[in-house]
C-alpha cells in the first residue's frame, strides 16, 4: 500500500497520530454532519441522494 512505510523499523517508532494535521478535516466533518441532521430535523424538501457512478 501507499500509505505504508517501506523501512520495517521506521515504520515501528512511528507513533505519531498526527492530530494537528487532523484537526481541521475532523472539525469539517463534524460540521457537515451536524448541518446535514439539522436538515433532516427540518424536513428538508430535498433528501440527499446515493447515486451510482459509472
Amino acid at each position: 500500500m501507499a500509505h505504508q512505510k517501506e523501512d520495517e523499523i521506521e515504520a515501528a517508532y512511528n507513533r505519531s497520530d498526527y492530530l494537528e494535521q487532523r484537526r481541521p478535516l475532523m472539525q469539517w466533518w463534524g460540521n457537515y454532519v451536524d448541518a446535514a441532521r439539522r436538515q433532516a430535523l427540518l424536513g428538508a424538501e430535498e433528501p440527499l441522494q446515493i447515486v451510482e457512478g459509472e
